[in-house]
Parts: C-alpha cells; sequence; structure tokens
C-alpha cells in the first residue's frame, strides 16, 4: 500500500510573504524617516535656545556680581563672558558656530547680512539701548 506524502514544508516563507514583509516594512521607513528629521531640526533649535538662555543668564549674573561690589557694569570682553559662564562660550547647534561677535546698535540688520558667521551676537557698548543684550547669530527674533 502506498501512501501519499505532501511536499514537506520547511521552516522557509515563500517569496509572496517576502515581498509583502518588504513592501510593509519600505512603508513604515518612509513615515518615520520624515518625523526623524523634523525631530532633528527641533532638538537643534532647542539646543541653541538653552546656549543663548545661559549666555544671558551668565551677562545677568555678572551684572549682579559687579553690581554687588558697587560698581555694576555688564561684561566687555569675551573673556568675562566666558569666566561668568565657568566655561566656554556655549556652540549655536543652528550654524554650528561659538563665536561671540560684538554689535552696536540694533543687530537685526547686522545678523540678516552675515547669519552664517557669528554663533552670538553681543551688544557691549555702554549708552546703546542694546546694551548688554544677546541674540542667536543666526536668527535675530531669538
Amino acid at each position: 500500500m502506498m501512501m501519499y506524502r505532501g511536499r514537506n514544508r520547511g521552516g522557509g516563507f515563500t517569496l509572496i510573504e517576502l515581498v509583502i514583509v518588504i513592501i510593509v516594512l519600505g512603508i513604515l521607513a518612509a513615515v518615520a524617516v520624515p518625523k526623524f528629521v523634523d525631530m532633528s531640526q527641533k532638538a537643534k533649535e532647542s539646543a541653541t535656545k538653552a546656549g543663548l538662555a545661559s549666555l544671558r543668564s551668565a551677562v545677568t549674573m555678572f551684572y549682579a556680581s559687579t553690581a554687588a561690589t558697587g560698581t555694576a557694569r555688564f561684561p566687555i570682553t569675551t573673556a568675562e563672558v566666558a569666566g561668568a559662564l565657568q566655561g566656554p562660550v556655549p556652540t549655536n547647534q543652528m550654524n554650528n558656530l561659538n563665536i561671540l561677535i560684538y554689535c552696536q546698535g540694533d543687530p537685526t540688520t547686522y545678523i540678516k547680512n552675515t547669519p552664517t558667521k557669528w554663533g552670538w551676537v553681543y551688544n557691549k557698548y555702554p549708552g546703546d539701548p542694546y546694551f548688554g543684550k544677546v541674540w542667536a547669530g543666526h536668527n535675530a527674533e531669538w
């Protein structure tokens, strides 16, 4: 008596199953990649805003510490700003620069004309209405 033996299906996958899995992975990747790129940009913005906040805070702390000694003034050198920061000037993640440049007057035009040259813009000129203020070198609105 002869018994019919069916095809032995081993542990492998058929071609159609593999194609379906590849298509599903491709769709997931197409959805996930734009989200990841957007999160990367938001992380850079957040890091830059944090660096700007630390610079502004350092300038304010320098002013407060000099006021406590009776000679209130804002820092006028990069070394004084770095001393108030207790470390190096942070890097602006939007343009990858940590250069602190000085400007006189409204920085808006200055930053718009050279947005990729400076990490940070600081007004160190007494009597100027913007005296003691710090901006991100790539964006005059921050």
